[in-house]
């Protein structure tokens, strides 16, 4: 298949040493086999899996191989082969079989996508902390950097995926590519610039606002649990919705919320983890991953 292959190109470009590119594509043209499921016989198979049916539980596994793949390739490049990729992200489609409830009001795929990122993410955090990158993307990566620091402070807010893209005069994906090889691929404590004084962690969600590439990931999150959102009170859904920019895409501060409602930057806080909390419970009890970055 022609997707296949310009998998299997992307690879072979990444890891030219790479001596699994034959056992990738013969995994790649075995799980084709399987057909993909309805929406209702996602629900009857799952049904059937947590009465312990192990067909209907390898069934829906099969069925969702290429979904691992499709999450998979978006982490090439950032220190594991693609097939180890895969490797991991079978074993978060298994938990999300495994635990996937057949009354929950989404598609299994949405639901499955989290498992499988989760366990991608935590493999590419344990078995490659520290990555040497190329010296063309480490300097992007720099330039991202200085950008992200300057626009902060032109608007006194940090920018958003498109207004960093604009600067850089490069696509939203390309910044979204190297935001997440920042975050997954290098040590926390990695020097980002020449000065040995800007560090990964200076780019991460801070007490007055969230990082801008963190904020995909949020909107993802409350796609998926926009429902459970009035479960909050008027001001905490009011709150929640300006500090990640559900709305707008452009997350406000601390301050300027407590502006907005006329209290102190520490009552909005307050106001925030007790909302996050109670977001929190609900979604452990429906067995859904809360991001890293939203936990309190």
């Amino acid at each position: 298949m022609k997707g296949d292959e310009q998998i299997i190109a992307i690879e072979e470009e990444v890891y030219p040493e790479n001596e699994s590119i034959d056992s990738l594509r013969l995994y790649l043209q075995d799980i084709r086999a399987a057909k993909l499921l309805s929406a209702e016989e996602e629900q009857e198979l799952a049904f059937r899996v947590a009465k312990g049916d192990e067909r209907a539980r390898k069934r829906m596994i099969e069925s969702n191989l290429r979904l691992v793949v499709k999450v998979a390739k978006r982490y090439i490049g950032q220190g594991l082969p693609l097939l180890d990729l895969i490797e991991e992200g079978n074993i978060g489609l298994i938990k999300a079989v495994e635990k996937f409830k057949p009354e929950k009001n989404c598609r299994f795929s949405t639901y499955a996508i989290l498992w499988i990122r989760q366990s991608i993410e935590r493999a590419l955090v344990n078995q490659t902390r520290t990555v040497k990158l190329p010296a063309h993307v480490a300097g992007d990566m720099k330039r991202m950097i200085r950008i992200i620091r300057s626009l902060t402070q032109r608007f006194g807010r940090e920018p958003v995926l498109q207004e960093v893209a604009e600067e850089m005069g490069v696509d939203v994906g390309y910044v979204n590519r190297l935001m997440m090889a920042v975050r997954r691929a290098t040590s926390i404590e990695t020097p980002l610039d020449d000065e040995q004084e800007y560090h990964l962690a200076d780019t991460l969600k801070t007490e007055e606002q969230p990082g801008p590439f963190s904020i995909t990931e949020h909107m993802e999150l409350f796609k998926l649990v926009s429902s459970w959102l009035d479960l909050l009170s008027p001001q905490e859904k009011a709150v929640i919705d300006l500090r990640f920019g559900l709305r707008d895409g452009e997350p406000k501060t601390l301050e300027t919320i407590g502006e907005i409602f006329g209290v102190t930057r520490e009552r909005i806080r307050q106001i925030e983890v007790k909302a996050l909390q109670r977001l929190r419970k609900v979604m452990e009890e429906k067995d859904i991953i809360l991001l890293e970055d939203m936990k309190v």
